[in-house]
Formats: C-alpha cells, sequence, structure tokens
C-alpha cells in the first residue's frame, strides 16, 4: 500500500506542476486531483478488498438464478 501512495503521490506531484506552468483555473484543479484522489481511494479499497471480494461472488448473484431458471425446466 505504501507503494501504491507513493505512485499516486508522484502522479500528484507531476500534476501539480503541470497545471501551476500553464496557469490553469482553479476549477481545473478540482476536477484533476479530485478524479486523481477518487482513483486512489478506488484502487486502495480494491487492494485492501481483493481477498474479501470476488468478482466471481457478483456474476454468481445476478446469472445464478437465470442458470438455474433455465436448466431446471429441461
Amino acid at each position: 500500500m505504501i507503494g501504491i501512495a507513493l505512485v499516486y503521490g508522484c502522479i500528484l506531484l507531476y500534476e501539480w506542476k503541470y497545471l501551476a506552468a500553464r496557469n490553469r483555473r482553479r476549477r481545473t484543479y478540482f476536477v484533476v486531483l479530485g478524479s486523481l484522489a477518487a482513483m486512489f481511494l478506488g484502487f486502495e479499497a480494491i487492494y485492501v478488498f481483493k481477498e474479501k471480494w470476488a468478482l466471481i461472488n457478483v456474476v454468481e448473484t445476478i446469472f445464478g438464478p437465470i442458470q438455474k431458471l433455465i436448466f431446471t425446466k429441461q
């Protein structure tokens, strides 16, 4: 997790310098840094919950009843 934070910290510094060098508006800072924060939090959540949450559980929840309906009526 520290490595992830360091990578996102480097991206943050690069984006901050880019925006400052180009004299961007305040709204642009909010959009760019807000999206960076959202991606960071999402990535950290995936990292933390990777053992507890799996895509197969979601797929089984959605398609399990449909599969039972299809294959039990034969």
